[in-house]
């Protein structure tokens, strides 16, 4: 019997110790390099379901599902995210992603603990991440009553968190509000590092036609911040093509109906952002400057019911799949 576990553990194609409970810290892979290519799915899932309990379904996205999930040797909560490889433009998606989150350390950032291939069965594959208890962003800035301070708190993580990814040489590529998610203590986090198809609505001209960078990024950081500062969406037309056609020239303005009393450095920083050119937009460091920053709070508010209008439009398209 003895002889038939420790096999069992040797044919494991992936299976990686939680390094830290609670800190965040980022964990090791071990992967042994003899591994048959046909695996037994009862051993995957045993490998995945020996140290976690899945839980309650969470969240559903293109190519995979997010479980609550919870460490049966810690009790820390976890996320499950199940990625169906099938579905992806490459197989070695879930690898990439968790590479990525595995190597990263910050506060404002979800974590990578463990990956498991072919868990809980054949083509699917499992990343074990931080729980991340939260809103999306403009959900908790309705929730605030769109107060100037806490917008420009939650804006500020996100600089840093952009920040260090550029220090790692690493591209978020997806920075949408679903993306970006806030704690009850208002604790930005970004999450969902994996592999998809730009959303327009938030996307770089570059990213629509060729690759996304650093400062793809910094665009989609700017739409963002336009959009919790007017409740409105700065590119979005009646067509796809019209939106192509808006985000490429940069065509966008300050309408006073949806800008009326926003501070000014708060507006010259949603431009620096959206530089058409992408070797002039602004990159973090540049941003952490803008005297909006630093000067004192005004009367101004966020739009809270244009906000709510433009989540549940959001949710809606989501839903129907556009």
């Amino acid at each position: 019997m003895m002889k038939r576990e420790r096999k069992r553990e040797r044919r494991l194609s992936c299976w990686m110790e939680q390094s830290s409970s609670s800190s965040g810290d980022c964990g090791a892979i071990a992967e042994d390099k003899e591994v048959d290519v046909v695996r037994s799915w009862s051993w995957s899932e045993d490998a995945l379901y020996r140290r976690y309990q899945q839980l309650d379904l969470i969240g559903i996205g293109k190519y995979s599902e997010v479980y609550l999930g919870k460490d049966v040797v810690t009790g820390q909560e976890v996320a499950l995210k199940i990625i169906d490889r099938r579905r992806l433009p490459s197989e070695d998606g879930p690898k990439d992603e968790y590479k990525k989150l595995s190597g990263l350390c910050h506060r404002n950032i979800v974590s990578g603990l463990a990956l498991f291939t072919e868990s809980p069965k054949d083509h699917l594959d499992t990343i074990v991440m931080t729980r991340v208890k939260g809103s999306q962003i403009l959900e908790h800035i309705c929730s605030v009553q769109g107060k100037e301070a806490k917008i420009k708190k939650l804006f500020l993580q996100m600089i840093y968190a952009l920040q260090y990814l550029l220090s790692q040489h690493v591209v978020h590529g997806d920075i949408k509000p679903e993306n970006v998610l806030v704690e009850s203590d208002g604790t930005v986090r970004l999450v969902d590092f994996g592999p998809t198809e730009p959303d327009q609505e938030f996307a770089a001209p570059e990213a629509l036609t060729a690759v996304t960078t650093h400062s793809s990024d910094m665009w989609s950081l700017g739409v963002l911040l336009y959009v919790a500062l007017s409740g409105v969406s700065p590119f979005l037309d009646d067509c796809p093509e019209e939106t192509f056609n808006n985000i490429c020239t940069a065509n966008y303005s300050f309408p006073p109906d949806y800008f009326s009393g926003v501070p000014e450095d708060a507006l010259f920083l949603v431009t620096s952002a959206l530089a058409p050119d992408p070797d002039e937009r602004a990159l973090p460091n540049s941003l952490l400057l803008s005297p909006w920053f630093k000067e004192n709070d005004s009367d101004w508010t966020a739009p809270v019911e244009r906000l709510l209008n433009f989540i549940e439009r959001r949710r809606k398209s989501s839903c129907c799949g556009l």
